[in-house]
């Protein structure tokens, strides 16, 4: 296709007429089509469709556990290079599907080979190497608000919501972040990952600190001495009052609760 554009010079005894042949050849540029991927969903009734099938099905098997480590949802497979996917041979066994490390995109590359049954067709038997996209939901905190550096992280300034794993950040934060202070200033949204924040301290040796024990739904408060320091969710050892050591999991700032049989962390 060509384009003429035509222009003019002000400012000259005459007018200069110019006229520029621009040659667009898309097909050279090697821009990717988005047609050329497609999603498929792995929550509904398993594939049909020949080895294509057989392979999505195995493929949206494997989205579904990648996502239930992350308690994510609705997993589903990207096909990349779609004609290639319709264009796979006939294969008279299941074929078998060879994983390679996923990119932090999601991206997942494949060698798909197809066995010759028991030798009767050697002819039958080939190897194809393509690529998918396992991608779902994944939960991830996020700051409500401005957040300075040094502050404890609490409930009032976090969030809940949800990102696609393809795009999700390296060691995000998904869950409870109590304990933790940040390292740096974290703004509004920003998606909470290990390098914003640490642990924070909650118990040190030798400080005084409440002991809270359940008993037949009522709760008793005594105190004691840190004989360790601890984070909370450590398992230290606590020490009343011309008594023995014994084991406390650390729930709170100057706060423990006695465990019985647990190793300590």
């Amino acid at each position: 296709m060509h384009l003429f554009i035509k222009y003019f010079i002000p400012g000259r005894k005459r007018s200069i007429w110019r006229y520029f042949t621009l040659t667009l050849c898309l097909g050279l540029l090697n821009i990717p089509n988005i047609a050329d991927a497609y999603p498929v969903s792995c929550t509904g009734p398993p594939s049909d469709q020949g080895v294509q099938g057989e392979i999505i099905n195995q493929l949206c098997q494997h989205s579904i556990s990648l996502a239930k480590r992350f308690n994510g949802t609705d997993p589903r497979v990207v096909l990349l290079h779609k004609e290639r996917w319709q264009q796979l041979p006939f294969c008279p066994a299941t074929p078998d599907i060879r994983f390679s490390a996923m990119a932090q995109s999601g991206k997942l590359p494949l060698l798909i080979s197809c066995p010759d049954n028991d030798g009767t067709f050697p002819e039958q038997g080939w190897k194809q190497r393509l690529a998918v996209r396992v991608d779902f939901e994944v939960p991830v905190l996020l700051a409500s608000k401005d957040i300075n550096r040094g502050e404890t992280l609490s409930g009032p300034g976090l969030k809940k919501s949800k990102v696609r794993f393809s795009s999700m950040k390296p060691n995000v934060f998904q869950d409870n972040l109590s304990g933790y202070i940040t390292t740096r200033k974290i703004s509004a949204g920003s998606v909470i990952t290990t390098d914003m924040v640490k642990r924070a301290t909650a118990i040190r040796r030798g400080q005084h600190l409440s002991i809270v024990v359940y008993s037949k739904n009522i709760e008793l408060t005594t105190t004691g001495v840190a004989m360790e320091s601890g984070h909370v969710g450590d398992i230290i050892l606590v020490q009343k009052e011309n008594g023995r050591p014994f084991k406390c999991r650390v729930i709170n700032e100057g706060e423990v609760r006695p465990v019985e049989g647990e190793r300590r962390s």
